[in-house]
């Protein structure tokens, strides 16, 4: 008897029922606030501020059309230590600007509300139940996308080094990649032009916006980066999309070792 077919009916069941799962409960986390209003702080933000996230924003749009529009090539290591570079630059210009206004970054970025640990009990819920969107998302984009659908170079890049046996390149690019990435990105586009944007722009185009900059660059990720936007605001501490990024990327790299992806 062939139980494939019926293995796969369940499968496709069970991906439904998760995802249904995961709208209701984020759609109820969206309609929470916005009857009630997160928890971002935005008073401290101002002119200046536009003027600065309009500065970044076009950048980010600049980077991204001119990567659509030239040639893909293979990432190196010096790729990953110049965008190191770059988003760690980016975070200091943006830290000494709010420090040279006194503004107390703890309480803007919730800093004081979570520490580390708690903020991860709060973001393993919250990305698992962002997943089965996400997912969602991702097959129906490939879909829609066919081939132009690839993964992102840097995902390619640390497949390549583990079918390879290159031990400290995958280290290297695990650490960008858990560490680094998500902390100063998480900074950058929730923290910082996020909470601008929704000073002038209100809630939910800001989350727009914002979450439409990230997948831009980040391959399609806009259900994520607006579970992350949700997670912020519900919580009022960076540190909490700064580790559902963190465990997200994690996964990515622990499902890409996994043997099936490591075949030539």
């Amino acid at each position: 008897m062939d139980y494939q077919p019926a293995i796969s009916v369940w499968l496709i069941a069970l991906f439904a029922v998760c995802g249904i799962f995961s709208l209701v409960v984020n759609g109820t986390l969206f309609r929470w606030l916005y009857l009630e209003g997160g928890k971002v702080v935005t008073e401290v933000f101002g002119p200046s501020d536009s003027g600065l996230a309009c500065f970044f924003v076009t950048w980010f749009v600049w980077l991204t059309y001119t990567g659509f529009a030239t040639q893909q090539r293979a990432v190196t290591d010096s790729d990953l230590i110049t965008g190191a570079f770059h988003v760690t630059v980016i975070v200091l210009v943006i830290v000494l600007f709010l420090v040279s206004r006194k503004i107390n970054l703890s309480s803007q970025f919730g800093l004081n509300r979570n520490g580390v640990s708690k903020a991860i009990f709060f973001a393993a819920p919250l990305l698992l139940t962002a997943f089965p969107l996400v997912a969602w998302a991702g097959f129906f984009m490939g879909k829609v996308m066919g081939d132009r659908a690839d993964p992102q170079e840097l995902v390619r890049f640390f497949t390549d080094a583990s079918r390879a046996g290159k031990i400290e390149t995958m280290i290297f690019t695990m650490l960008f990649g858990v560490l680094v990435a998500p902390a100063a990105e998480e900074f950058i586009f929730r923290g910082y032009l996020y909470a601008t944007a929704k000073k002038y722009l209100g809630f939910i185009p800001a989350m727009i916006l914002v979450s439409a900059l990230f997948a831009a660059i980040h391959l399609n990720l806009f259900i994520l980066a607006i579970c992350f936007t949700l997670a912020y605001e519900s919580t009022g501490s960076i540190l909490v999309p700064m580790a559902m990024h963190a465990l997200f990327n994690f996964s990515e790299f622990a499902l890409m070792l996994a043997p099936s992806h490591l075949q030539p």
